[in-house]
């Protein structure tokens, strides 16, 4: 299937732009260093890894 690859590289360049576009996913794929979360076991809320607290529901890391 040669005569899709031109569409399917230009498809996947957009994609790409619109993900860099969104702030949550900025640091995605840009070689950063990747980030530890631990899931709460209260509420299954991914925190980061130094957190005390649950952002999603309060209780205790």
């Amino acid at each position: 299937m040669r005569d899709a690859e031109p569409w399917s590289r230009a498809q996947g360049a957009k994609d790409q732009q619109r993900l860099e576009e969104v702030p949550a996913l900025g640091g995605l794929g840009g070689g950063a260093e990747p980030q530890i979360r631990v899931r709460c076991r209260s509420c299954g809320y991914l925190e980061t890894e130094d957190a005390t607290f649950c952002s999603g529901c309060g209780a205790r890391m």
